[in-house]
């Protein structure tokens, strides 16, 4: 997402959802009486004077390093256009399913991951396998997208398909929307390789150059990037030697731990790490530990840095949040 618009700030839907409240209690329930023509037009209404008035205060830029202000971003929505989308009342996750396609047309599936997103719609990592959506009904799906996308267009290699994962309260049932397809190599295809690799014995290269499976006793939480500023102060040696004495380390044995990814030096301030358990729980929990330990160490953020999604602080409270979701299911 670039921006986004909470409609919930909004004080006229607060007063739309009454009056549908009302007017379905003297209709039996009878939603077409809230989908005619004359009701629909007089809410349509009512919602464009609130948006002339009201739309400016109520937008947020994501991005802002890119963005600084809303009219910037409206002067390239006038020359390159834009994709304007309604996100599910009852929203219950973002889930992505990983292929590889052939130039024959064999479809190879991976599995799905859970995204981790912040509160601005911004991808901070991923945790593998996914638990939003029934493991069979995900894969049938990304296998019909992905062989449809090679008929069509010839599509091969490498393709992610994004889901949106919700409860249709109309329907009374959960759904699952494709709502983007991403063509190329991600930072999950490779995470997940090389814990493959690390934890699966005798692994089958496919032709994507990729382990033909992941593993299916593992779970994953994959952070492609986490940006601390005081890192720069340290040291790829002291880094390392400090995350040994904090037990951060991964088991050769046990195949379980952490991995990082040297994404660049330490010296830069980011770090990309993995960490591998045999359950969610463990590896969700190992993943904050990680987190804090470089807070901990290095120290918080300056006053004068704005938290953004890539921040190591940030991540650290999406994950504190997913586990208290889990931990609710559970």
């Amino acid at each position: 997402s670039i921006i986004y618009l909470d409609t919930d700030k909004l004080s006229l839907v607060q007063t739309l959802r009454k009056e549908q409240s009302k007017l379905l209690d003297s209709n039996k329930n009878n939603l077409l009486s809230w989908f005619s023509r004359p009701v629909q037009f007089s809410i349509r209404q009512r919602i464009i004077l609130t948006l002339n008035s009201d739309l400016y205060k109520r937008i947020t830029i994501c991005h802002k390093n890119l963005y600084s202000s809303l009219e910037q971003y409206i002067g390239y929505i006038e020359m390159y256009g834009c994709v304007i989308e309604a996100e599910p009342i009852e929203k219950t996750g973002n889930v992505q399913g990983l292929c590889f396609v052939d130039p024959t047309g064999k479809v190879t599936y991976y599995g799905g991951v859970d995204v981790i997103m912040d509160d601005k719609y911004q991808i901070q990592g991923y945790l593998y396998p996914q638990t939003k959506v029934p493991i069979l009904a995900l894969e049938q799906a990304t296998i019909t997208i992905v062989k449809s996308l090679h008929k069509k267009f010839e599509v091969i290699g490498y393709v992610t398909i994004k889901y949106v994962v919700c409860f249709d309260g109309l329907d009374n049932i959960p759904k699952t929307l494709a709502e983007g397809i991403y063509l190329g190599m991600t930072p999950v295809f490779t995470s997940l390789s090389n814990v493959s690799i690390l934890t699966m014995n005798d692994v089958a290269i496919g032709k994507s150059l990729l382990p033909a499976e992941f593993p299916s006793n593992r779970s994953v939480v994959i952070i492609p990037m986490a940006i601390h500023e005081p890192l720069k102060g340290s040291r790829d040696d002291i880094f390392f030697k400090l995350c040994h004495m904090k037990g951060i380390s991964y088991d050769r044995n046990r195949k379980t731990g952490t991995l990082f990814n040297l994404i660049d030096s330490i010296l830069s301030g980011a770090v990309s790490f993995i960490t591998i358990c045999s359950s969610r729980r463990k590896a969700i929990d190992l993943a904050i530990y990680v987190c804090n330990f470089i807070i901990q160490q290095y120290g918080k953020l300056p006053g004068d840095i704005e938290m953004s999604w890539e921040q190591v602080t940030s991540i650290l409270s999406s994950l504190r949040y997913i586990m208290k979701q889990d931990n609710k299911i559970t």
